[in-house]
């Protein structure tokens, strides 16, 4: 039997999910819910990834909500996949949890790491699953860095750069995503898949030197962080959406190792090229799936097989909520 899904929040991300589960057995979207009945009516998806899916979606079998009481009332849910701002996440999840629902968030966890910690009780409490959304970790070009890493493959890494850069995000509904009164800004919501990333590959940070500064909002639209480590001598991300429309989206990283360096940018095609000491270069087979299918199928396979998430719980988005913050402070040791 497939598990019974209901998506909070239908904006890209909820969109975005609801496409992936069409594509996945195990999966069937029976409730969608969001505050504003034209957003679920309206099928465009604006944001800074290319993704399908939604044209094979039954919409008469989903039953559509305007108040988040009536949608976790629905009497066939098993997960409550929270795609809404990120000052919504803990309330909407521990209320999703006190009626016994699985949950799935998006990333970041919360806006604090108080927050977090309540969201984390509430499913100790449920005894049900939280998992939060750090996509990239299960991003193709991502996961394979994380196994050649892992294995010593290329040798030892002597240097990693990473960036992320958007035009500035004015698809959010009332522009929520740079207002840090509601908790985010480009540190939280673009940098903070960087950050994390790294924390994921290499390990909790010994200090972070980070320098932000505003360009189009009156918050921090481009940082610059160095995560200093031992084994590692030079770590570093740039992460920047201070540009006006129209800029193109791109992530990258270029790891410099002992016996090839690694580069990836999602502007290339091929995406991944190895360049290797003798001269020769190689572009992986990455396979023809995108992060957001990875990362769900893992998530209903840990609810399906009763395990917790290993590739990303919901401390490690706590520490990640916790690094990104301390970034935007300057300068820490941790």
């Amino acid at each position: 039997m497939p598990l019974k899904i209901g998506i909070a929040g239908f904006g890209f991300m909820g969109k975005t999910h609801l496409g992936v589960y069409s594509d996945n057995p195990d999966a069937e979207v029976v409730a969608i819910c969001d505050a504003s009945a034209a957003a679920i009516k309206n099928l465009d998806r604006v944001g800074n990834i290319e993704v399908g899916g939604l044209e094979q979606v039954d919409f008469g079998a989903i039953t559509v909500y305007t108040d988040y009481a009536d949608f976790l009332a629905h009497d066939r849910l098993d997960i409550v996949d929270i795609c809404l701002p990120t000052h919504l996440h803990c309330d909407h999840a521990i209320k999703a949890f006190t009626t016994n629902k699985h949950v799935i968030c998006e990333k970041p966890i919360s806006v604090t790491t108080e927050e977090a910690d309540r969201m984390i009780a509430a499913a100790g409490k449920a005894n049900k699953n939280l998992f939060i959304g750090h996509c990239i970790r299960f991003w193709p070009e991502y996961a394979w860095l994380k196994q050649a890493v892992d294995d010593k493959k290329y040798g030892a890494v002597k240097a990693a750069v990473f960036r992320r850069v958007s035009a500035l995000p004015t698809w959010s509904s009332d522009n929520w995503l740079f207002d840090r009164k509601r908790g985010t800004n480009a540190v939280l919501d673009l940098h903070i898949h960087d950050t994390d990333f790294i924390h994921y590959l290499f390990g909790k940070p010994r200090k972070v030197y980070s320098r932000g500064t505003p360009v189009m909002t009156g918050g921090t639209d481009v940082i610059s962080t160095h995560y200093i480590y031992d084994a590692v001598p030079v770590v570093s991300a740039f992460g920047s959406w201070g540009s006006p429309g129209g800029y193109p989206f791109e992530m990258t990283y270029t790891v410099f190792c002992e016996k090839a360096t690694l580069e990836y940018s999602s502007r290339n095609n091929p995406t991944l090229s190895v360049y290797h000491i003798d001269g020769s270069v190689q572009q992986p087979d990455l396979g023809s799936e995108d992060g957001y299918t990875r990362e769900i199928r893992y998530f209903l396979n840990c609810i399906k097989n009763r395990k917790g998430p290993a590739i990303i719980t919901a401390e490690d988005a706590k520490y990640t909520l916790e690094l990104v913050v301390l970034e935007e402070k300057g300068t820490a040791c941790l």
